[in-house]
């Protein structure tokens, strides 16, 4: 199973610059690095595979055009979204599905996801509610 990326996010607007951020650097990660013979130094790695976000169903049309500009700029990349409640979705990485980015709406459920050991990185927090 792979382990989810730290991304957490409150209810609200999500920060696009900072989700997109987190898109390219797990799909750079899974990507192979071919070595340059000349230089001896590795190219910056093309995203390519298939990113699959876990993400609060009110991320939905904010996750939907993020991942629509993402596969643009990165032809060789698909983003699959499983979009629910933040607790089906840590019950369902708890109980072995696989994702790239967890994107909980509550602190809790990605605490039950770490806790667990079931994130590669610390979460990060992108987005809060207004008010």
């Amino acid at each position: 199973m792979r382990k989810a990326s730290g991304v957490r996010a409150s209810v609200g607007a999500a920060a696009l610059a900072a989700a997109l951020a987190a898109l390219a650097a797990l799909a750079a990660c899974g990507s192979p690095s071919n070595t340059t013979a000349a230089s001896g130094a590795s190219p910056p790695a093309k995203p390519s595979g298939t990113v699959t976000v876990f993400a609060a169903t009110s991320l939905t049309d904010a996750f939907d055009k993020i991942g629509a500009q993402f596969q643009k700029a990165n032809p060789g990349v698909s983003v699959k979204f499983n979009y629910n409640g933040s607790s089906t979705l840590a019950t369902q990485i708890t109980q072995g599905a696989p994702a790239d980015v967890f994107a909980s709406a509550s602190p809790a459920n990605m605490k039950a996801v770490t806790e667990q050991n079931l994130a590669s990185s610390a979460p990060k927090i992108f987005t809060r509610n207004q008010g």
